[in-house]
């Protein structure tokens, strides 16, 4: 019976993320999908590794070997845009699946409704609809799946070893990755486990539970590092956005509204919609509230909620959503029908993208 409850489940997530952004496939490629498309096609697939296929565009300040590797894949086998999305779709199920198993370890009662949440979210969009989003659902699958790796019991060393490799290809997929460490942290807390009292698991210290899993990720990472410093000779990232208060507190106000609004709302250019994000928020809280009252043993995990979603913004602070995303050819490519294969954007090249609303490269 569990085995059909959980077939069950995780078909109808599967029919929910395809729903939700199956229509991508009737668009075309847009904004950066011709920048990644042209550095794939003028580079070989090793040298993806070795090099910074985006230099001729005034590159040289990201290492995403894996996104181009899986770019370049697809490209052998049809150039045509609609497989690009359908692979993105088909990645974005995967990952649905991954956030399902691990909501199963921390919120027992009703994990596939809150996969469902995460599944049909609007400000996926982005991601998912634009090809080159593929960075952050590449960064995703592979992050995810190092946590629940991670997270397992079987065999020690070779665990560890698949682990460090996980987190080290999240790493190259996109920079997104190198927060999977405090990520593990707080999902150990949220089990309930231990950082560092000893008790009775499998007649080991719970300390080592966490701390040689979350080694296992700084090794992988620490490797991906290496390889980008010997390719980029520096750490890279985005220029011209310096770490001030006041862009550090806009960027957090756009966070807040970005993440209680769908994409296709324009807040900036009709500011009455900031009402859509202040009428959530005052729900969310409200329910918060009520709940963190009734329900004190839920707490901890409301809390663990609350941390997993902060955390992976932090070291994108200096860097301000744009929240006019519905005006920008992006936008458009996520809507069946229109095939927009040029037009002007909202903003300067790679200055959105959908999860988390911050430029991609």
């Amino acid at each position: 019976m569990g085995v059909r409850r959980n077939a069950l489940a995780a078909g109808l997530l599967s029919l929910a993320a395809v729903g939700s952004f199956g229509p991508t496939l009737w668009s075309a490629f847009a904004a950066d999908d011709f920048l990644l498309r042209y550095a794939s096609l003028h580079s070989s697939f090793t040298r993806l590794f070795t090099s910074d296929p985006l230099a001729f565009a005034g590159g040289g300040n990201f290492y995403r070997p894996i996104w181009f590797a899986f770019d370049d894949l697809i490209g052998q086998v049809s150039a045509h845009p609609a497989l690009f999305h359908a692979a993105n779709v088909l990645v974005y199920v995967v990952v649905v699946l991954e956030v399902w198993l691990l909501l199963r370890l921390l919120v027992a009662p009703v994990p596939a409704a809150a996969a469902l949440l995460f599944a049909a979210y609007p400000r996926h969009s982005e991601t998912v609809a634009w090809v080159a989003g593929s960075s952050d659902l590449l960064a995703a699958l592979f992050g995810l799946a190092a946590l629940l790796v991670a997270l397992q019991k079987w065999h020690r060393l070779g665990r560890l070893v698949v682990v460090a490799v996980l987190a080290g290809v999240a790493a190259g997929s996109k920079e997104s990755a190198f927060v999977l460490v405090p990520l593990f942290v707080i999902v150990h807390v949220g089990l309930g486990r231990s950082l560092t009292a000893r008790s009775a698991w499998r007649g080991r210290e719970p300390m080592r539970a966490v701390w040689e899993p979350a080694g296992a990720m700084i090794v992988g990472q620490l490797a991906a590092l290496a390889l980008r410093f010997d390719v980029l000779h520096k750490l890279g990232g985005y220029p011209g956005h310096p770490w001030t208060p006041w862009r550090m507190l806009v960027a957090a106000a756009s966070d807040v509204a970005a993440a209680a609004s769908a994409p296709q709302l324009p807040l900036l250019r009709d500011l009455a919609l900031l009402t859509v994000p202040a009428v959530v928020w005052v729900l969310v809280l409200a329910l918060g509230a009520r709940t963190a009252v009734a329900r004190p043993e839920r707490r901890r995990l409301m809390a663990v909620g609350v941390a997993f979603a902060v955390v992976p913004l932090l070291p994108t602070l200096n860097v301000v959503i744009n929240l006019d995303t519905s005006v920008g050819e992006r936008s458009s490519s996520g809507r069946p029908g229109r095939r927009r294969t040029s037009g002007t954007r909202a903003g300067a090249p790679g200055s959105t993208s959908c999860s988390a609303g911050r430029p991609t490269g």
